[in-house]
């Protein structure tokens, strides 16, 4: 009986599914400057700034004015 336990836990944790779901080359984002509001949308459930990374733009109303309203925003499933 241990020795099917053991087996049925081995092949569950063999066959279980990785922590990275996708390949990170394919990841991308772009800059929407839409109804006065600026910031960055990201292809993986991400908008905002993700980092300090100047490229990105976090939730800034109204257009080029420096005022940064929300740093990000997430999609949760």
């Amino acid at each position: 009986m241990v020795k099917r336990l053991n087996i049925i836990v081995f092949l569950s944790l063999l066959l279980a599914q990785s922590g990275e779901r996708g390949d990170p080359d394919f990841r991308r984002s772009t800059n929407i400057d839409v109804n006065k509001v600026r910031t960055t949308i990201f292809n993986f459930g991400i908008t905002g700034r993700t980092g300090a990374n100047p490229g990105e733009i976090p939730y800034e109303w109204p257009v080029n004015s420096g005022q940064h309203y929300i740093a990000m925003t997430a999609l949760a499933v």
